[in-house]
């Protein structure tokens, strides 16, 4: 595929292996203008924010399962992870390019700035903050998202992992979406349900998700075909990640991974 008459894109990303995976499976055949990295928030304002959300007792939970049973299963899952990289010819290589620029925050006036200088056709998100209404009204231009989970029933975090333990897993899967001012509640692209091995979990769902979303998204750039839309209703939740007692009770007594 021919970089010619291609959209010019924009990737604003965080420094992460997802952002690497999503620039290097659209280098070779989308034109990357800019890749913007945005630096990692503060996790004192992070935790701070979320617990005028949800009180101090469930904010621990959640802590201790992102500090004991999240990094167990990274541990034990490389041997998956590294395959379903390999099965789906994804890199996740550092990114070096010359057009990378680290900003301290994607919603900075002189990121913004930056941004309508080059005037791209499409901003794609890969984990930054949530942008700010400033930077929204603008811009003029596509802003796209992969969300791992299917909208708008699983908005948030973790999508996958919350439909398996709510036996929906006809709604374990991605959405590529635009974006708006709400939390991934813009309007749908494109979606697809994943398919998972029995040594799939918790921490190799995004994996699945980030590769599926990544075929919608060349589809959708390339305009080679139609996309699958997932009819859907006016159910919504937004979904967090779940408490260590919680994985804990429905890993042990419901299976859920």
């Amino acid at each position: 595929m021919s970089k010619d008459n291609k959209f010019k894109i924009i990737l604003l990303g965080s420094s992460s292996s997802s952002t690497n995976i999503l620039y290097n499976s659209l280098k070779s055949d989308f034109k990357i203008q800019k890749v913007i990295i945005e630096e990692k928030e503060s996790k004192f304002l992070f935790f701070k924010r979320r617990l005028r959300k949800m009180g101090y007792l469930k904010l621990l939970d959640q802590l201790l399962f992102i500090f004991t049973v999240s990094k167990f299963l990274s541990y034990f899952s490389k041997k998956r992870y590294s395959e379903i990289l390999k099965i789906n010819n994804l890199s996740n290589l550092p990114i070096y390019s010359f057009n990378t620029v680290l900003v301290k925050s994607i919603n900075e006036l002189s990121t913004i700035d930056l941004i309508n200088s080059l005037n791209p056709d499409i901003i794609l998100l890969s984990g930054t903050r949530i942008l700010s209404s400033n930077l929204l009204n603008s811009i003029n231009c596509q802003i796209l998202n992969i969300h791992a989970g299917i909208t708008p029933y699983y908005r948030g975090v973790h999508g996958a992992y919350w439909a398996y333990l709510n036996k929906q897993s006809n709604l374990a899967g991605v959405t590529l979406h635009r974006v708006d001012k709400g939390i991934d509640t813009g309007q749908i692209l494109g979606q697809k349900i994943i398919q998972v091995q029995s040594n799939d979990n918790f921490s190799t769902y995004p994996l699945l998700q980030l590769n599926s979303g990544i075929e919608l998204l060349k589809k959708y750039l390339s305009k080679s075909g139609r996309l699958d839309l997932v009819k859907s209703n006016n159910k919504s939740h937004l979904w967090y990640h779940p408490g260590f007692f919680q994985y804990i009770y429905y890993r042990c007594f419901h299976g859920v991974k």
